[in-house]
């Protein structure tokens, strides 16, 4: 039995965080509090994630190193540019800001293209694990986007999501998800896919219950 908690409390800590997520958001009396949480949350997950990696911490920094700095630097010059993604500016939902940037996109980057490239697992070839991260990136971005401008996560210039933020998006998950191959051809964690689905269903129940 102690095995079994072990082997299941990873899972059953996501999907507790993501569920009282919904709940509280959709609570009038709770709503403010837990979307401020939202930083943790992506922490917590990303530390749950990398707890059950399965082979040394030091063999997935590189990979992690570059998703957090790409992914926070490419949001600095599009916040101050417009490019790659179009004009948009942070909320303060997301906490601590560097250059207009909250701190935990880089982490949400990397948490993102971990888990999407560690479910492709049942894919055998090379190519078409890192299509299937690019393709699931985008996926998750039309389904975030919407929730995430309803939640004060940012908002865009005009009110309307620019078509260019997708193909950003795309051609950026791609490339991340090439490091992320280069260093863990064989990435595979089982918390990865009960992350994914705890995140959409968090993001599904906000955008068909509205708040």
């Amino acid at each position: 039995m102690p095995v079994l908690s072990k082997k299941f409390l990873p899972h059953f800590i996501i999907v507790i965080l993501h569920v009282v997520g919904v709940v509280g958001t959709l609570s009038p009396l709770t709503r403010e509090l837990v979307i401020a949480l939202t930083p943790l949350n992506l922490i917590l997950s990303a530390g749950i994630l990398l707890a059950c990696h399965q082979g040394t911490f030091r063999s997935v920094m590189p990979p992690l190193l570059f998703c957090v700095l790409v992914g926070f630097g490419v949001e600095v010059i599009g916040i101050h540019t417009g490019f790659p993604f179009g004009q948009y500016t942070y909320g303060e939902v997301l906490g601590w800001k560097l250059l207009d940037v909250p701190l935990v996109i880089g982490v949400n980057w990397f948490l993102l293209i971990y888990a999407f490239f560690s479910a492709s697992n049942f894919l055998k070839k090379p190519a078409f694990r890192v299509l299937f991260t690019a393709l699931a990136m985008l996926l998750i971005d039309l389904l975030i986007e919407p929730v995430a401008i309803q939640l004060g996560y940012w908002s865009w210039a005009g009110g309307d999501i620019p078509l260019q933020n997708y193909g950003a998006w795309f051609v950026i998950a791609l490339v991340m998800a090439l490091v992320m191959h280069r260093y863990q051809p064989k990435l595979y964690n089982p918390v990865s896919v009960t992350l994914i689905l705890s995140q959409i269903l968090y993001f599904s129940a906000i955008f068909f219950i509205k708040i």
